[in-house]
């Protein structure tokens, strides 16, 4: 009988190890998922974006944000579609960054319902001049706008706010760490201009209108340009005219890294070498906004020595 009985203790005190197991999976698991959720997911447009928000931010409070990329690899921004899991992130994010509906027309539609933060646009900007003097040294202003650190130091102040308003508790964190990137972007300003010094009288071409921002701020000798916008029809009578006017004064033609084989052709009719420039960070190994511009501004500068 003592036998039966402490053969029926012993199981029943295994039962309940087990339980009390299986009740400590089950309260980490839930732990768990409740420390994975996010607090705010934010869906930006291009990975420049993205790294402003990683600068911005920094780790502490980045632990309670999801970040989502849409354009991914070289994917452009000029023709793109977005795929089923891509809308059903947009719908479920809390803040859609974006420059605006001139450069990510994809956008335009869902942006309507979303809560966003996008580049100051000025539509009524003058023209900004290039150092050619033929009908295309004359345009509208440039949509690649992150690459101003005056718009990116608006556009960080636009998401501080945005980011409080979704989180008040937040307000002293995202403050405190705002007035820090303004700091780093000053910094940065002056970094990427001594970086440029030896390099502004250096004349180069451009395979599409991309770099606007860097050529105003830093004062950079852009002869002219092959097209606008990637997807315009370019001519033989325009690469002739382009020839022409650059009178063999260009160290060599900048083109994106996604355009490269398109691109590359263009530039052995102009007899330049070919530098690409990763403008949307698709294969850059970086993690802040500073680095990026830092690793752009030395891709920019290969112009200086590069040979045929």
């Amino acid at each position: 009988m003592n036998l039966i009985n402490r053969s029926f203790c012993c199981a029943r005190t295994l039962r309940c190890f087990h339980l009390v197991v299986f009740s400590l999976g089950m309260l980490m698991s839930l732990s768990a998922l409740a420390q994975s959720k996010a607090d705010i997911v934010i869906v930006t447009s291009v990975k420049p974006l993205e790294l402003v928000v990683k600068e911005l931010l920094g780790e502490d409070l980045l632990q309670h944000i999801e970040i989502k990329t849409l354009l991914q690899g070289q994917a452009s921004p000029h023709h793109f579609a977005l795929s089923v899991s891509q809308a059903r992130a947009l719908a479920d994010a809390d803040l859609l960054l974006w420059v605006g509906p001139d450069f990510e027309l994809f956008l335009a539609k869902i942006a309507q319902s979303k809560k966003t933060v996008s580049f100051d646009l000025a539509p009524t900007q003058p023209a900004r001049e290039t150092h050619s003097t033929d009908h295309h040294s004359a345009h509208a202003e440039d949509l690649h706008l992150w690459l101003s650190v005056e718009q990116v130091s608006t556009f960080a102040q636009k998401l501080s706010h945005s980011l409080v308003a979704l989180q008040p508790m937040w307000r002293e964190s995202v403050m405190g760490r705002l007035q820090q990137f303004e700091q780093g972007l000053a910094a940065l300003d002056r970094d990427v201009l001594a970086a440029f010094s030896d390099f502004q009288a250096t004349g180069f071409v451009v395979f599409h209108e991309a770099y606007g921002p860097l050529v105003e701020r830093y004062k950079l000798k852009q002869l002219g340009r092959l097209t606008e916008v990637p997807d315009e029809q370019i001519s033989a009578k325009r690469v002739g005219q382009l020839m022409h006017q650059l009178k063999g004064q260009a160290a060599c033609m900048l083109s994106e890294v996604g355009e490269a084989q398109q691109a590359s052709r263009y530039a052995q009719m102009l007899k330049l070498p070919l530098v690409n420039v990763d403008i949307l960070a698709s294969q850059m190994e970086v993690d802040s906004y500073s680095e990026y511009m830092r690793a752009l501004t030395r891709q920019i500068k290969v112009c200086g020595s590069a040979t045929l």
